[in-house]
């Protein structure tokens, strides 16, 4: 046994796009540098043999947990299913088609035994594709509570939290909202009980993202984020100026989205 501290990655798998992507994940995860580490894995009932090749490849890997919905229900439920089954001290969040940094792990329970004053530590990520990196986000490394007005101030990809502070929030909420917006609402809550966190300042999560102008996200999906951004506001007892940016994602899902893109760029 290690005396390390155990980290859990968690991951939710639903009809995996690629197999080959999904081994990359899972090899990523059980070969960081860190070592002491598991896997638990929930598949929300896929239909393409996802967890099947799951059980062929990792079945026996004592490191690895893997576990099935009944019925597809969705990211959050998943994700609270593998938490429910987690033995970690802290929890770490890879998506399937996604990689970290082989020190990612390491680097991350090295900052949080060493600042009991944060709850959850995330870092920069970039994206790529078939292509490879064609852009990256770093977010402000200690972001307060009214940065959350403009944009959810941290990566929910590349967090690692305290297993403690992520269970005392209830995990992920799941209601017809919070689709396609669970890390904004779970960073809400885990604010407004002043569980804060911290961006290390360096690329550990590389996230599988092509570069396509086009993609659009359901307007309905706006809307949710406008109820998230609302009842959070209110939760973090934000200043009533602030609740016009309630309106940002109405706002931007109306705008072109070469146009969102050149007012990102400046």
């Amino acid at each position: 046994m290690s005396d390390k501290p155990l980290v859990s990655f968690i991951m939710g798998v639903y009809n995996t796009k690629s197999f080959d992507d999904l081994k990359r994940s899972m090899d990523n995860m059980l070969t960081q540098t860190y070592g002491n580490v598991e896997v638990v894995v929930c598949d929300d009932c896929s239909t393409n043999g996802a967890y099947e090749f799951l059980l062929e490849n990792y079945g026996d890997d004592e490191r690895v947990i893997l576990l099935r919905n009944e019925t597809n229900s969705g990211a959050g439920v998943a994700r609270n299913h593998a938490l429910s089954r987690a033995n970690g001290v802290y929890v770490a969040i890879q998506d399937d088609d996604d990689y970290s940094d082989v020190t990612r792990a390491e680097k991350q329970v090295r900052f949080l035994e060493d600042h009991g004053e944060f709850g959850f530590v995330s870092a920069g990520l970039a994206k790529f594709d078939e292509l490879g990196v064609w852009s990256s986000i770093m977010l402000k490394p200690q972001p307060s509570k009214r940065d959350f007005r403009v944009y959810c101030p941290h990566a929910h990809a590349p967090t690692m939290f305290r297993a403690d502070a992520l269970r005392s929030v209830g995990g992920y909420r799941v209601s017809k909202e919070t689709q396609h917006g669970e890390d904004y609402d779970l960073f809400f809550r885990l604010y407004a009980e002043n569980v804060l966190g911290y961006n290390l300042q360096e690329i550990l999560y590389f996230y599988n993202f092509k570069r396509d102008l086009s993609r659009h996200i359901k307007y309905k999906y706006k809307w949710n984020e406008a109820r998230i951004r609302f009842k959070g506001f209110r939760a973090l007892h934000l200043p009533p100026q602030d609740y016009v940016y309630v309106l940002r994602p109405l706002i931007a899902g109306l705008m072109p989205e070469k146009l969102k893109a050149m007012i990102k760029k400046r």
